[in-house]
């Protein structure tokens, strides 16, 4: 016997009668027999995914859903913190999504959710290089002032980290420009890698702000299906 919580039980019995394997299992609500060939050394019963249901009812009833409702809005929270500070915080959000949708059996959060979830995950990276790199361009920068903004970005973001809470938001800022400086200077004239510069900024602000939208559109989307279940 399997005893997890009280009234939750899975009951394990393997009986033998003429050659084949008897699997019964007993969990709140679910009772069924399983019965599987046991003729040939090594057969494994197969229950047909009878056992793997019970399973999962009773993974369902170990954790509250509402306490995992909580705990999957408080990866929202830092993930959107995450999107602010340049780091890639929209795929701890699809993770904690994939994560409630498991532990309850994907009653609730199913396929539909999930896929819409990671879909979003996506345009949101998508829109973020489109608009590093595209505002860079637009004011003058090469492809290499692009690549330099992201990732003066993201060492921007690394460096900032000791100082608390904005440390991160202001070093991605100050690295994305000053990458794009240096990697356009490298080519063009200082005018030039400053016009790059400022558009990098500019492009790192949009792309912020943009997937901390998406990030929210994630939230909702997840939030209400997992509510509505």
């Amino acid at each position: 016997m399997l005893g997890s919580s009280p009234g939750t039980a899975v009951n394990l019995r393997a009986p033998r009668h003429r050659g084949h394997t008897t699997v019964a299992f007993e969990a709140p609500n679910i009772r069924r027999i399983c019965v599987a060939s046991a003729g040939e050394k090594g057969t494994r019963p197969s229950c047909s995914g009878t056992l793997q249901r019970a399973l999962g009812t009773t993974r369902i009833q170990l954790v509250s859903p509402t306490l995992l409702t909580w705990l999957m809005a408080a990866c929202f929270l830092v993930g959107l913190a995450l999107v602010a500070l340049g780091l890639p915080g929209l795929w701890l959000m699809v993770i904690a999504v994939v994560a409630y949708g498991w532990l309850t059996d994907f009653a609730a959060v199913g396929t539909w959710t999930i896929v819409i979830v990671l879909a979003l995950a996506v345009v949101g990276e998508v829109i973020e290089a489109w608009l590093g790199f595209g505002l860079a361009r637009r004011y003058g920068g090469s492809k290499r002032a692009g690549w330099g903004a992201l990732l003066g970005g993201l060492v921007g973001a690394v460096v900032g980290v000791p100082v608390p809470v904005i440390g991160s938001v202001i070093g991605a800022f100050i690295g994305s420009f000053a990458g794009a400086v240096v990697f356009e200077y490298s080519t063009s004239g200082a005018g030039t890698a400053l016009r790059a510069g400022w558009g990098a900024l500019l492009g790192r602000a949009a792309a912020t702000a943009a997937k901390t939208a998406v990030g929210v559109v994630i939230a909702v989307v997840a939030l209400f299906a997992a509510v509505r279940g």
